[in-house]
């Protein structure tokens, strides 16, 4: 997710998305803005979306039952690209269940 203008690169963070109910690490993800705001977008997606299989799970488990927890970070990046490795080596080693693809090339 590319960050708008007024925040930049300079607070970067990973972050896990976990389904409190279950204790399972659910979504691995990054972001340059802040936490609430990125999480207000998961929570946007769940309830008025609901295209992919991540926020269909939200919205059928309830957005209540979900919290996200910081990784990594915060921490400055150079580039969209440079965020999406860090996203990456946490992706691998957590293997989260709603992550379908590479977080980068």
């Amino acid at each position: 997710m590319a960050p708008n203008a007024r925040v930049g690169y300079g607070s970067c963070r990973v972050y896990c998305i976990y389904n409190t109910l279950t204790g399972e690490q659910c979504y691995v993800g990054s972001s340059a803005l802040p936490r609430q705001v990125r999480m207000g977008m998961h929570y946007q997606s769940a309830y008025y979306r609901r295209t992919s299989d991540w926020h269909k799970h939200m919205w059928e488990t309830g957005l209540d039952n979900f919290e996200m927890r910081t990784l990594e970070g915060p921490f400055a990046c150079a580039s969209q690209q440079e965020l999406s490795r860090h996203e990456e080596v946490h992706r691998v080693r957590i293997n989260p269940r709603f992550n379908m693809r590479k977080a980068c090339t």
